[in-house]
Formats: structure tokens, C-alpha cells, sequence
């Protein structure tokens, strides 16, 4: 070991001789250095520098240039969001022109209303408006129903000279309710009831659909139903149907109430409120003619009547119960009123059938007035099939196309099930649930 250490030195003082530098051997230690600061430079990509502040045509391009992208951005999250919402595409659709809307306006006798003073939610359920022409239905039209016909046209349908008179002499207590309740078994005459209505009645008819008035969005369901009314004490006198109603005006007390969300109850609250607020039942309008530029001072005959149809009236709320004052009940039609819609269908037909209504009618007992459409339908397709089986003859369509006898009826009363048997106890029945749900009170159904 000692004879290796000193070759090594020895050899490194010849090397120093040699190359005239001092070289050290190799230490046997072992030694810490340190090693020098981290240093960082930050450099900024060339593409993304300003350009040079003095030339003016490259600065005026390049903020253009990233105004541009900044647009383009936000054209971008914004078609993203609308992809996103479900309400987009009924925004759109009720986002018609105002051109539109002004012609339906003008049709509707509105023309003095500016379609551009309309709310987006109010759009919305502008769309639920029912053109007159739309529905080809009037009270002459419907079989039976005398005494629901007779009170329904006294309350909406009277002229201006006679309600002016009648204000004279009861003052508010002639005017319309402002709720009608149409109730009774399946296949009566409501829907028909309301679209007559619709047709005879000088207002604007609304068909609210419930779907219209309810949004998953937090606040848009309550300022829906703010729109419902708004649009009709713009349009007054108005009138707001809404068809099965004791889905959306279900009562609160019922079992499985509580499982409705918030929203749903401010909803109604809204609809009640708005329905019987402090702005309600104005019947006086003041506008300027936009053809003569005349001011013109109006006096209506109501200004919104709410019109609900149900077959389940003990399911609506005692508080909309209440509001609706005008309660009628359609009942299955007696042998007079089968008459009365067999004869209407008779003379619908071109063709009018060899057998008499009457006939008819007696052996019809719980049908409804939809089940004798039924059975109308069913008895064209009786003789339908007995003309085709004809036909192989050889002879025209035509020559064999003969009305309809009693024995085609009678081969479908054979067969046919009326829906209004399955709803012959329906009142008793609705009765009891009531009485129940009153603790042995009855109410909310009429007699």
C-alpha cells in the first residue's frame, strides 16, 4: 500500500514537470461542492407579442384579430347553451314575427294592441290562442245539454245592448263569474261545450295546455302563469280553458300532495292570486284607433273567465272550487237528449239513414254522447263491409252505396261495450270519495 501511494505521487510530479501545471492527486476524501442557482427566464412566445406600437396597421390588425376571437367565443358558448336547454326550440317557435302576430291580432279584433309590447312569456302563451275559424263547433251542433247550454250563453254570450241593461238595473251582480266548472262522466259533451265556446263567444279563447306553464328552470313556471294572465287582460274580454283540469289544480290535502315540489306550489299560488288579485275584473279599456287615430273608450262584458273541464271534479282544490262559482254537470244523456244527437248525426250524414233516432235512442240506455259517435261509426263501417263484399258483382261503387238501416245498428249493439257503463256509478262513487275526504261533509260535486 505505502510502495502505490508513493508511485502515484511520483508519477503526478513528473506530469507536473512535464506540462507546467500543478496537478493534485486524487484526495481520498470525499468533498462537498455546491452547485449554482436555478435561474428561470421567461420567454413570450413571438406569435402572441404586441406588434410594434409604430406601425399602426399591424396594431389596428392584430386587436382586430382578437376582438374577432373573442366574438367568435362567445357565438360559440352561446350555441352550446341552447343545445343544452330544452326550452331553446319552444322559444324559438314562439319567438314568431311580429308581423305574425300582428295578423293574428287584427283577426282576432286586437288590432289596437302592438304585438312588440308583448313579453317573451307572454309569446309563449301567445301561441295558445285559438283562431276563430279554427274551431268549426256551435251550440246547435250539440245534442241535449239544454239547461248547460242556456246557462253558459246567458253568462258570455250576450250582446252589448243587453248587458249594458242589465248593468243598469243589478249593477256587478249580472256580470259573467269568473270561474265555470264543466264536470260529469267521460264522453259528455265538456271538450265540445268548450269548443262552442270558443266559436259563439265574442273573446279571445285560450286553450292553456300545462305543459306551456311548466318549466324544470327555477322561476319561469311562476312568470309563465304571470304571462297567462297579463296576455288575457291585454286581450280581454279573454277566456282561459283549460281541459282536465283537476291535473293541474289538484287538492292539496290529497294523498301523494306532498310529494309535488315547491315549484308546483307557487305555481298555483301564482295562478290564484293572479286569478283573484287586486288588479282583476277591469272591464273598462281606454286605447287609441291605430286606423282612425280616434280615442276609443270601451266597456267589456267581463274581462277574464277561467273555464275548467273534468271528470273528477272531487280531485280539485276546495280554493279553486271556490273561484270557480258556475258549476255544471253533464250528466249521461236521457232518452230525449239521445234522440236529440242521434238526429244531428243523421243529418250530417248526405245520406241520411232509413231508421229513426228514436228508434235508436231506446236501445242506447248509458251511452254517452261520444259512445253514440261510436256507434254511428261502427254501424258506416257495418254497411261499409256489406258494400264491398257486394261489389265483386261487377257494379259501380256508387250504385251500391245505400243508407243506413236499423239492422246495421243492430249488429253493432250486439257487440259494442259502451265506455258509459264502466261510469254509471261514476257520481255515487266520487260522492263517497268526497264525503270521505270532508269527514262526512259533501260538497265540491254538485247534486
Amino acid at each position: 500500500m505505502g510502495a502505490t501511494t508513493s508511485n502515484i505521487a511520483h508519477a503526478s510530479s513528473e506530469l507536473s514537470v512535464s506540462t507546467g501545471h500543478n496537478i493534485q492527486p486524487p484526495s481520498t476524501t470525499t468533498s462537498t461542492t455546491k452547485s449554482p442557482p436555478l435561474q428561470v427566464e421567461i420567454v413570450q412566445p413571438p406569435d402572441t407579442q404586441p406588434p410594434d406600437t409604430n406601425t399602426t396597421m399591424a396594431g389596428v390588425l392584430y386587436y382586430t384579430f382578437h376582438a374577432l376571437e373573442m366574438v367568435l367565443l362567445g357565438v360559440f358558448a352561446q350555441y352550446l347553451l341552447n343545445q343544452l336547454d330544452p326550452r331553446s326550440e319552444g322559444r324559438e317557435s314562439a319567438a314568431a314575427s311580429e308581423s305574425e302576430m300582428a295578423r293574428k291580432l287584427r283577426k282576432l279584433n286586437r288590432s289596437h294592441i302592438n304585438a312588440a309590447t308583448l313579453t317573451q312569456h307572454e309569446r309563449q302563451i301567445f301561441t295558445d290562442i285559438v283562431e276563430m275559424g279554427e274551431v268549426s263547433m256551435s251550440f246547435d251542433q250539440i245534442g241535449g245539454l239544454q239547461k248547460q247550454k242556456e246557462q253558459i250563453m246567458n253568462s258570455l254570450t250576450l250582446n252589448q245592448d243587453v248587458r249594458n241593461s242589465l248593468r243598469a238595473a243589478y249593477g256587478d251582480m249580472s256580470d259573467p263569474p269568473r270561474g265555470i266548472l264543466l264536470h260529469g262522466k267521460p264522453g259528455c259533451g265538456k271538450t265540445l261545450l268548450a269548443k262552442a265556446i270558443a266559436t259563439e263567444c265574442d273573446a279571445v279563447f285560450i286553450a292553456l295546455k300545462i305543459s306551456h306553464v311548466t318549466d324544470k328552470w327555477h322561476g319561469e313556471s311562476q312568470k309563465l302563469t304571470d304571462a297567462v294572465f297579463s296576455l288575457a287582460r291585454k286581450l280581454a274580454p279573454a277566456i282561459v280553458f283549460i281541459d282536465e283540469v283537476e291535473t293541474f289544480l289538484r287538492d292539496r290535502g290529497m294523498p301523494g300532495a306532498s310529494m309535488e315540489s315547491a315549484t308546483t306550489g307557487q305555481m298555483k299560488a301564482s295562478f290564484l292570486s293572479n286569478w283573484d288579485g287586486l288588479k282583476s275584473n277591469n272591464t273598462t279599456r281606454v286605447y287609441r284607433d291605430p286606423e282612425t287615430d280616434e280615442i276609443i273608450r270601451k266597456q267589456l262584458p267581463f274581462e277574464v273567465v277561467v273555464i275548467g273541464a273534468t271528470n273528477r271534479a272531487g280531485d280539485i282544490d276546495e280554493a279553486f272550487h271556490r273561484r270557480m262559482s258556475l258549476q255544471l254537470q253533464l250528466d249521461l244523456p236521457n232518452l230525449e237528449a239521445r234522440t236529440h244527437i242521434l238526429d244531428i248525426m243523421f243529418q250530417a250524414m248526405p245520406i241520411r239513414p232509413c231508421c229513426q233516432p228514436a228508434d235508436i235512442a231506446c236501445s242506447t240506455a248509458h251511452y254517452s254522447g261520444s259512445d253514440l259517435k261510436e256507434l254511428c261509426r261502427r254501424a258506416v263501417m257495418e254497411k261499409v263491409n256489406e258494400v264491398m263484399r257486394r261489389r265483386r258483382t261487377g257494379t259501380t261503387l256508387a250504385d251500391k252505396l245505400q243508407p243506413l238501416t236499423r239492422e246495421n245498428f243492430v249488429q253493432v249493439l250486439k257487440s259494442m261495450q259502451p265506455a258509459g257503463d264502466a261510469s254509471v256509478d261514476y257520481k255515487n262513487k266520487q260522492r263517497n270519495m268526497d264525503m270521505l275526504k270532508n269527514n262526512g261533509m259533501l260538497g265540491g260535486i254538485g247534486n
